[in-house]
């Protein structure tokens, strides 16, 4: 079960996120599924979510199955410990128990995509196979003053693979299943990732292994392990997260600084519970976030991490620490937290603009939201977004008149902003993403028109980086600033991407 986990925002910027409320361990509405469905676990950050014996936290585990592990639904839901538990039982493993479906804006479950993946998109049994057909494939040519674009991909088997403007796809290595998502240096020259507890960089042209240790080799802790790798902002390191390896209880990790030439290690962050990377879309991690802490990263080897904002108290879910999605602007000049604060007896949204290397300033303050999910701000600054899962709503607030905007009914799980803030993503679990102008729009020509969107991702031109339903499976597509969506591969999880010159 994955209630404490740590996830690299970089690789999956527009990657659900936990959301910020519940109260005394109540659960939200939990997923349509129904017994003999087949679901999976969901692609994240790499590390599994935990069997159990009993449907609660407390439950002995049986097993920890990786990303992408496919199950049937034999029993529940059940509600403990604020989380929805379903009894499965899994198809590779030979075990049966309880696994927690995670929380409305952070589910680490989802339906497997067979076969029927044309019903999944339709609601149907029939007559829509153009709707699930795949995108043509990738162009020639580039569109006039668009860069080359360089993307990593990651199979469900291990395989790792890169996809590059005017070359299409092709394999760089065969790592394990447990692999994490491949990230690229900022120059687009060399992949990195974690995989068996141990660290690859690979040569992102031929996919000659450049470096590869475990952690061992270079500490000789033998109790941790590497699950995620990512670059400094200045591609001189590694951003490696360790873990505990041991069977029980919640995983504890560690970030740490690595030298990819020297092997030279400098501790980040030590164990804990829980923590995430996260910077601006498309862009290497700038911060750390904690349950109770935002801390800027280090520009060189010899600086040390800076707190520039602590949460008092920590904002929990359920009675259990979360970590909450910053949201950044335009340019990543400023970032926002929004945090639930206690106050008296009701909890009050509390939105903070932090600036790098600055302070926090309070923006805005929703007083008595019992019930909400997850608060995202526009890229432009200008609108705050706030699931409230218990009314199955997203209600917008304008921050510059410090007042609600609209409401827009039926959704339980917001996804985040366009770049051009005219509206957001949200969705109605296990639906797909869908698009909410403010001005009423339900297009925009950030989106792809391409049936049961499940994640997407823009760099800084305005490209998009999607995953969608088809017949069949899932489909990995791009859409260039100006140009048709096309796709890269059948199956596929995006890793990181870069621009090149």
């Amino acid at each position: 079960m994955r209630g404490y986990r740590h996830f690299l925002a970089l690789l999956l910027i527009m990657a659900v996120a936990a959301p910020v409320l519940a109260q005394g361990g109540a659960c939200a509405a939990p997923l349509d599924f129904q017994i003999g469905d087949r679901a999976r676990v969901r692609f994240t950050d790499g590390t599994g979510n935990r069997l159990r014996s009993q449907p609660t936290t407390s439950g002995s585990v049986l097993a920890i199955a990786p990303e992408g592990s496919e199950f049937t639904i034999v029993g529940g839901p059940t509600c403990a410990d604020g989380y929805n538990w379903w009894q499965v039982s899994l198809i590779t493993q030979s075990a049966t128990g309880w696994m927690a479906e995670g929380m409305p804006g952070n589910y680490w479950i989802e339906p497997a995509l067979v076969a029927n993946a044309e019903e999944a998109v339709t609601g149907s049994t029939g007559g829509h196979e153009s709707q699930t057909a795949g995108l043509p494939g990738p162009p020639g040519a580039l569109p006039v003053g668009v860069q080359r674009l360089r993307l990593t991909t990651l199979d469900l088997d291990g395989t790792l693979g890169v996809y590059e403007s005017g070359s299409g796809w092709r394999m760089l290595s065969r790592l394990d299943e447990d692999a994490s998502l491949p990230a690229l240096s900022p120059d687009g020259g060399r992949v990195a990732a974690a995989a068996g507890g141990r660290v690859y960089v690979l040569d992102a042209g031929s996919g000659a292994t450049l470096q590869s240790f475990d952690w061992p080799q270079v500490t000789g802790n033998t109790a941790l392990a590497a699950e995620w790798v990512a670059w400094t902002a200045d591609g001189s390191g590694l951003l490696v997260t360790v873990s505990e390896r041991n069977a029980s209880g919640f995983p504890r990790s560690a970030l740490y600084r690595v030298d990819p030439n020297t092997l030279a290690v400098t501790e980040l962050l030590p164990l804990s519970d829980a923590f995430s990377l996260q910077g601006p879309p498309g862009e290497p991690p700038q911060v750390i976030v904690t349950p109770d802490r935002v801390i800027e990263l280090p520009s060189s080897d010899k600086a040390v991490p800076v707190v520039v904002h602590s949460f008092d108290p920590a904002p929990t879910f359920g009675g259990q620490p979360y970590i909450p999605r910053l949201s950044w602007l335009t340019g990543g000049a400023a970032y926002y937290v929004i945090v639930p604060q206690q106050a008296g007896s009701s909890i009050d949204l509390v939105a903070w603009q932090l600036t790098p290397g600055g302070v926090a300033v309070e923006v805005l303050r929703v007083p008595d939201v019992n019930g909400t999910g997850e608060g995202l701000v526009s890229p432009s600054g200008r609108y705050l977004a706030v699931s409230y899962w218990a009314d199955n709503a997203v209600r917008v607030y304008d921050l510059a008149a410090q007042e609600a905007e609209r409401v827009f009914d039926g959704l339980t799980t917001l996804y985040g902003w366009t770049p051009d803030s005219s509206g957001f993503i949200a969705a109605a679990p296990p639906g797909p993403l869908t698009y909410h102008g403010l001005n009423g729009d339900t297009t925009s020509a950030y989106l792809p028109d391409v049936p049961a969107l499940r994640s997407i991702f823009w760099l800084r031109d305005g490209t998009a980086i999607f995953r969608h339903v088809v017949s069949g499976g899932t489909e990995l597509g791009v859409m260039r600033p100006g140009a048709m969506p096309f796709a890269v591969r059948n199956g596929a999880d995006p890793g990181s991407a870069v621009l090149l010159p």
